[in-house]
């Protein structure tokens, strides 16, 4: 396929994830979190084993197809059905340890399913997506042994109409807390997508050997692992809002600081944006949590996620807008001078929130 055609299929697809989102997320709270997951999974599976065997452009659209539903049932669903666990055993502040180690064990396996997909793409490049496949029977043997706490707790509860539970997901998303989250959470994520998309060009520009970029993005991923394992401690040691704060620092000082002084060293600075990618999901999330009802969570949380995509689809527009008038040091210092206003903004939000 000519690169036009792969991106604009990527592009689609995309957008069939993020239309899913969140009517995926009510039939999730309305029908079972259990019944959305097990499609979802189902779907990757199937992706994979399309694309493991994909020969023409209808294949690659199918089973791209299948990608975008997985991830638009998934998103939301896997970590509302932890917390309502939780929440059942009153064991809710669990909820970021745990995600914080799910996180770091994916982005461990990960790398190590990199370096085991490089040395499997020598001998031939469909044996990395034909050895992945095997893989994908676990989560669907795991959801199929999973019980739903809703619908186990009471069988006899009044399920909501799509109308009731409309309406007291948007009541949710009225609550100034949810909405600080939000904006917050999605803003630094948008600012950190861009930034991301940036690596390449910069690591050109300070003249990166070719050969240690492999050695910064396996250190990236090892550095957000750490943080998720750790992202209990992290905020107990700190307390919430200095967790905010560092979230801001770690993103907005080391874009300016390589838009001010584009020099090899500093490409060794999305080492410490990476502690955001690592603890951002479990403490958000668990921040959310607390003000979302069990009937509505996974809605809102898909909610959220989408809300989310369509900022980061947003923002990598208009820099590319901006790149297009400036040089790549100019727009970087744009990007964190940007993020740092944003971060004052929020930290008096916050005070006002909860002084």
């Amino acid at each position: 396929m000519p690169l036009a055609d792969i991106y604009f299929m990527e592009s689609a697809c995309v957008m069939i994830a993020l239309v899913l989102n969140i009517p995926a997320g009510m039939i999730a709270d309305l029908y079972g979190r259990k019944f959305v997951l097990l499609i979802g999974s189902i779907a990757t599976l199937i992706s994979a084993i399309m694309f493991a065997g994909m020969h023409d452009p209808l294949t690659a659209w199918i089973s791209n197809i299948f990608w975008a539903i997985s991830l638009g049932f998934i998103s939301g669903a896997d970590s509302a059905i932890l917390y309502n666990v939780l929440a059942a055993n009153r064991m809710q502040r669990k909820f970021k340890i745990i995600m914080g180690r799910a996180s770091s064990y994916r982005l461990a396996l990960q790398s190590i399913g990199s370096l085991i997909a490089g040395v499997l793409a020598t001998h031939s490049l469909r044996l990395p997506l034909y050895a992945s496949i095997p893989t994908l029977f676990i989560p669907i043997g795991s959801i199929l042994l999973m019980k739903d706490v809703d619908k186990s707790e009471d069988k006899n509860k009044k399920r909501l109409t799509l109308k009731e539970l409309a309406n007291i997901s948007i009541d949710v998303l009225k609550k100034k807390e949810v909405r600080f989250m939000i904006v917050f959470a999605t803003v630094l994520g948008a600012v950190g997508k861009v930034w991301f998309f940036t690596y390449n060009p910069y690591f050109e520009l300070v003249n990166v050997p070719l050969t240690q970029y492999g050695i910064i993005f396996a250190s990236c991923s090892g550095v957000a692992c750490l943080a998720s394992y750790n992202v209990e401690r992290i905020e107990r040691l700190l307390g919430e809002k200095n967790t905010l704060i560092l979230m801001v620092v770690c993103v907005s000082f080391p874009i300016l600081l390589m838009g001010l002084f584009p020099i090899y060293i500093f490409a060794f600075l999305p080492l410490i944006q990476n502690i955001v990618r690592g603890t951002m999901k479990p403490l958000v999330e668990q921040y959310l949590n607390k003000y979302i009802g069990s009937a509505e969570r996974t809605t809102v949380l898909s909610a959220y996620s989408t809300i989310s995509c369509l900022a980061g689809v947003f923002a990598l527009a208009v820099f590319g807008a901006v790149i297009k008038y400036a040089s790549l040091s100019q727009a970087l210092i744009l990007l964190g001078a940007s993020a740092l206003i944003f971060g004052a903004i929020s930290y008096r939000k916050y005070i006002s929130l909860y002084a």
